[in-house]
C-alpha cells in the first residue's frame, strides 16, 4: 500500500512539472501517457490483488505478466464483441425507415 502511495504522488509531481511546459501539444500527450500509465497500474492492481502471487520469484513475477495481459486480451475481446453487436443492431424502427414526411 505504502508502493501506490509513492507512485500516486510521484505521478502528481509529474502532472506539476507536465503543466509548466507551455507548449500544449506537449500537455496533451503527457496526459494521455499519464492516463495511459495509471490505467496501467490501476487494473494490475485490481486484477492481481486478489491472486497470491510472490513478486520476489521470476516465477511469481512471470505468472502475474501471464496472468495480468490474459485479462487485457480478455477485456479487449469483449470490448470488440460487444461493440460489433451494438453497430449490427437495428436502431430504428420500420416504421421510421419507410416514413418519407
Amino acid at each position: 500500500m505504502v508502493n501506490l502511495i509513492i507512485i500516486a504522488i510521484g505521478i502528481i509531481l509529474l502532472i506539476l512539472i507536465a503543466f509548466k511546459w507551455n507548449n500544449l501539444r506537449t500537455k496533451t500527450a503527457f496526459i494521455f501517457i499519464f492516463l495511459g500509465i495509471s490505467f496501467l497500474f490501476l487494473t494490475g492492481y485490481l486484477v492481481l490483488s486478489g491472486k497470491n502471487i510472490n513478486f520476489a520469484s521470476v516465477e511469481g513475477i512471470s505468472s502475474a505478466v501471464k496472468t495480468y495481459f490474459t485479462w487485457i486480451i480478455n477485456a479487449g475481446s469483449n470490448v470488440v464483441k460487444v461493440s460489433s453487436y451494438a453497430f449490427n443492431q437495428e436502431w430504428k424502427s420500420d416504421k421510421a425507415l419507410n416514413d418519407t414526411g
